[in-house]
């Protein structure tokens, strides 16, 4: 498959799970040392920065010093025995793998987007249901895994610490690269949408916090069927918002 191809040309793969002669291959690295930072380029939308009066071939400058270190690594490496360094080439994939992961996580965005202009849906709606329930259906999986194996407070932890790193460094980092782009202040739109999503996580964080308290730090069923309802009556009430003027 062609996005098959282009992920093997791309992300380095290193494998000591079997033989590091087996699964070294100089080529496959000499492209994608190259065609990895390449891409990164396209990606972030950098190939061809304005500065000043003039523009910036940024790609390919980029592209220049990749072909610089693809070549040291073919003329101190061996065919068929990986180098000394063969184990950097891991965080070079673990680069490569954020870089498609944002990439096609901006095509799932577009393909919202277009949906929700489609069907005449807010913004709001569409990133609060759809978008939130694909980001964070992984973490529950997860978590009810860890909660299975009798480690429910690393379970319970998780559910907490998740949505915190998604609060801060995510919002963080969204209002960065907005004024950024926007090259100046970004002003939040308030929806309703968004005020219901607001108020409904407050108090669930409340009643958690004042339930688990009043138990004497004991987490029981109720509490397993308080949230889920609370999540429900969040949905009902913001298909309400959204679709009864």
């Amino acid at each position: 498959m062609p996005l098959r191809l282009l992920l093997t040309l791309t992300v380095p793969v290193v494998d000591y799970s079997v033989d590091s002669r087996s699964s070294w291959n100089r080529l496959l690295i000499f492209f994608n040392i190259i065609l990895g930072p390449a891409v990164t380029a396209l990606a972030f939308d950098f190939f061809l920065q304005e500065v000043g009066t003039a523009y910036l071939m940024v790609g390919l400058i980029v592209f220049a010093a990749s072909l610089v270190v693809a070549l040291l690594v073919a003329f101190t490496s061996y065919t068929y025995h990986p180098p000394r360094y063969y184990w950097a080439f891991s965080f070079l994939g673990f680069l490569m793998s954020i870089v498609w992961i944002y990439i096609i996580t901006s095509e799932v965005v577009n393909v919202l987007e277009a949906a929700s202009i489609t069907l005449q849906l807010s913004r709001a709606l569409v990133g609060l249901l759809v978008l939130a329930f694909g980001n964070s259906v992984c973490d529950l999986v997860a978590n009810f895994v860890v909660a299975r194996q009798g480690k429910a407070i690393m379970g319970f932890s998780a559910c907490y610490g998740s949505p915190l790193l998604n609060m801060l460094i995510g919002v963080a980092l969204g209002f960065l690269i907005a004024t950024a782009t926007h090259k100046g202040t970004y002003v939040v739109k308030l929806t309703a949408q968004l005020g219901v999503a607001a108020g409904f996580l407050i108090c669930g964080l409340l009643v958690a916090l004042i339930f688990v308290t009043l138990r004497r730090w004991k987490a029981d069923r109720l509490l397993g069927v308080i949230l889920p309802i609370a999540y429900i009556a969040f949905v009902f009430a913001l298909l309400c918002v959204e679709f009864i003027p």
